[in-house]
């Protein structure tokens, strides 16, 4: 004799399980995702080493500037301070200043663009520090609620787990094979209700002498269809 009542709440009981797996599994993911921190993290240190980068070069830069327009400044006080005359010398010295005025302009213009490229890096760089901190801090959070939310679905599962470890001896082992088949085959769905004269399962209407047999039958009745065991509440 087959209880198929029986069949029926361990669906519902492996229904409840299943889900409480998923939850598990996934609560076990977040908790081993550090992907979207690491992100962060990665974007933060290549914008610091860029950053330190423009910085350096923007110093070195900025240091050539002063020499040339030191020097600009040594050769404009020689040509314009009245000691030389000689037309020749002068010469030299005004092909000098507009070389070194050449110089000092391309030393300027590379400082701009680096000045420009510091100030988005820097904030840039403020930006991801910012976001990076965000996103340690809210795992950190998240991670404690994360672990207690394992620890209540272990806990609730070990109480499924042996609910069911009563419930299975007490069907024949017929019955439970062809369960556990169908339910695999089946998504888990492995026992479906007679409703309005159809099965639940696949909402094919079944032949009135079906629905009979699955009433007063005390053995598996399969629908024709889907093959699922038949219950009528």
């Amino acid at each position: 004799m087959v209880d198929i009542k029986a069949l029926y709440e361990l669906q519902l009981l492996d229904t409840e399980i299943s889900e409480q797996e998923s939850a598990l599994a996934d609560v076990r993911a977040r908790l081993t995702d550090e992907s979207e921190v690491r992100k962060a993290r990665e974007r933060l240190r290549r914008l610091e080493v860029q950053f330190e980068e423009v910085s350096g070069e923007r110093r070195s830069v900025q240091v050539s500037v002063d020499q040339f327009s030191e020097k600009l400044k040594g050769v404009e006080t020689r040509l314009y301070g009245g000691n030389i005359t000689n037309p020749r010398e002068l010469g030299a010295y005004e092909v000098e200043r507009d070389m070194v005025q050449r110089q000092l302009s391309g030393e300027e213009d590379k400082l701009l663009e680096l000045m420009v490229q510091f100030e988005d890096l820097q904030g840039n760089r403020d930006k991801a520090r910012s976001t990076s901190e965000r996103l340690e801090s809210e795992r950190t959070e998240n991670v404690k609620d994360w672990t207690l939310e394992e620890g209540r679905l272990v806990s609730e599962l070990e109480v499924q787990y042996g609910v069911r470890g009563r419930m299975t001896p007490d069907i024949p082992p017929a019955a439970l094979s062809t369960y556990e088949m169908l339910s695999k085959a089946r998504d888990g769905y492995a026992v479906a209700m007679i409703e309005r004269g159809a099965c639940q399962g696949c909402r094919i209407s079944l032949p009135t002498s079906v629905e009979q047999q699955a009433r007063i039958s005390d053995a598996i009745v399969q629908c024709s269809s889907c093959h699922r065991i038949l219950y009528v509440d």
